[in-house]
């Protein structure tokens, strides 16, 4: 990428601190090996400390695909410069290496992705430290930061790849949703953007594959399968799928799989919020973005659900239908 191009991407950047290229490599002990904590599509990211703070610091992929991937870099700088909310991964800042090579530093997040709790530490044999207390916590927590993203954020924001791979958790088990490199500006008055479906396979929203538009429901419809992900603590990528992809299931499947591992001990109150989450979980899972409700309503009734003896929900709303 051209110094000037990467100049022009620069000035659409709210600036935050912007850190030396010898920082960073002695920071990340030269990106050794050693301090890699993760790969994606378009990137990979290091641990390494600066200032005495531990951080994250993420680069481009090098090679072909490279200024794809830097684009991808720009565009989550450019995003994350202009939100702020206490469930968003912190952005400390930016280097560029070789004066067109940008990298992403954030606050490092001890206690690695959901993903990893829910999947590589509970398949191991060890016990996850996810209780379903904080099951809840973790998944009222990201409905509250998409609502802020679709609602309050100026510009307004869809995600797009809302997944518990992307999902961060800090010293205190906090989530904080990270990996804005996908996501959309939404113009004032703007309800949908055509383009062409991109991001992870296995969570494409049916709607937005169809049409060819991306919605704000399309980070309700994730954020269901991320509802069954932690009732059942199964892969995204292995739910039960249709021919267009969405996702196939129904209350009562979903609360026969809910995870041994809830179920062993669960007082009626904890059974009856599993019942209430996956009764959700649904609604977010409907085909027709019409019949998904808004995120604000998923937070608000998350909340409700955390606080069932203040709130008790409806018992219409947590039976098991078709």
């Amino acid at each position: 990428m051209h110094v000037g191009a990467v100049t022009k991407k620069l000035l659409l950047i709210k600036p935050k601190k912007n850190y030396e290229a010898k920082e960073i490599m002695r920071a990340t002990n030269y990106f050794s090996s050693n301090n890699l904590l993760s790969s994606g599509g378009n990137g990979e990211v290091y641990w390494g400390i600066l200032d005495g703070t531990e951080v994250a610091v993420k680069r481009p992929y090098q090679g072909e695909d490279s200024e794809r991937c830097m684009d991808h870099i720009f565009h989550e700088l450019k995003i994350l410069g202009h939100v702020s909310h206490q469930s968003i991964v912190p952005l400390l800042g930016h280097c560029l290496l070789y004066h067109h090579w940008p990298h992403i530093v954030y606050e490092f997040m001890p206690n690695g992705s959901l993903f990893d709790q829910l999947h590589d530490h509970y398949h191991a044999g060890g016990s996850t430290i996810l209780t379903w207390p904080r099951c809840l916590t973790i998944a009222h927590q990201i409905a509250e930061c998409l609502t802020y993203l679709h609602n309050y954020s100026v510009p307004r924001i869809f995600h797009v790849d809302v997944k518990s791979e992307n999902i961060l958790l800090d010293d205190n088990l906090n989530a904080k949703l990270s990996d804005f490199g996908h996501s959309q500006i939404i113009e004032p008055g703007q309800s949908h953007i055509s383009m062409a479906v991109e991001g992870t396979p296995h969570l494409i929203d049916p709607y937005w594959r169809k049409s060819g538009r991306l919605t704000d429901k399309t980070d309700v419809y994730c954020f269901g399968i991320l509802l069954v992900e932690l009732l059942t603590r199964k892969k995204a990528k292995i739910l039960k799928r249709g021919y267009d992809g969405a996702v196939l299931i129904k209350k009562h499947e979903l609360m026969d799989a809910i995870n041994p591992s809830l179920k062993v001990g669960a007082s009626e109150v904890a059974w009856k919020q599993m019942m209430a989450l996956g009764s959700l979980a649904v609604d977010c899972l409907r085909k027709h973005i019409k019949d998904r409700p808004p995120m604000k309503q998923v937070g608000d009734k998350i909340e409700c659900i955390r606080k069932w003896d203040i709130c008790p929900l409806s018992v219409t709303y947590v039976q098991m239908g078709q």
